[in-house]
């Protein structure tokens, strides 16, 4: 029994040192799963050596990282064709937030940093015309309100005030023709 005892210890001795071998040359190859499962093996048949245990620690946090790479691409790719729906519908602010969370998640990303910068100066343009739309019609009420009163040269002055701001405005023209 003895003798069976040490054949028994010396192929386990061999078949973990096999293992180790082969999960090595497998954690080099980047085969993580696999030289996990030879070093779990070695670990099964010695477990008093840390060696394994401590190389399965290592492979399961890079696989946790790959696998969170692998989830925060998903989620770029979704933010991107969020926003990239958005920007075909014209939904300026909309697109931008989804272009920003896209940038939270691929900070390098030259296409959503230049659709980032390309929203931003439709979403400026925009308020820069609202703001000149608001004064054009603040300046043909007024003209109208001039113009109410019988004071036709100030309330012309205002009507062309406004045809500076947008020489292409028609109820600014018309104001004036009439």
């Amino acid at each position: 029994k003895k003798i069976n005892a040490e054949v028994k210890a010396k192929e386990n001795e061999v078949k973990y040192k096999q293992l180790v071998e082969a999960a090595d040359i497998m954690f080099k190859q980047k085969s993580y799963k696999s030289a996990r499962d030879n070093y779990e093996s070695a670990r099964k048949l010695n477990d008093k050596e840390a060696y394994p245990a401590e190389q399965i620690k290592k492979i399961d946090a890079i696989l946790k990282g790959e696998e969170e790479k692998e989830l925060n691409k998903k989620k770029y790719e979704d933010a991107i064709a969020s926003a990239d729906n958005l920007y075909s519908s014209e939904k300026w602010e909309e697109s931008l937030v989804k272009y920003k969370e896209a940038l939270t998640l691929e900070p390098a990303s030259s296409y959503a940093k230049g659709r980032e910068a390309d929203v931003e100066g439709k979403i400026l343009a925009q308020k820069e015309e609202k703001a000149k739309l608001e004064a054009i019609n603040k300046l043909l009420k007024e003209g109208d309100d001039l113009v109410a009163k019988n004071s036709l040269t100030e309330g012309l002055a205002k009507f062309n005030e406004a045809f500076k701001k947008d020489d292409k405005h028609q109820p600014t023209k018309d104001k004036i023709a009439n």
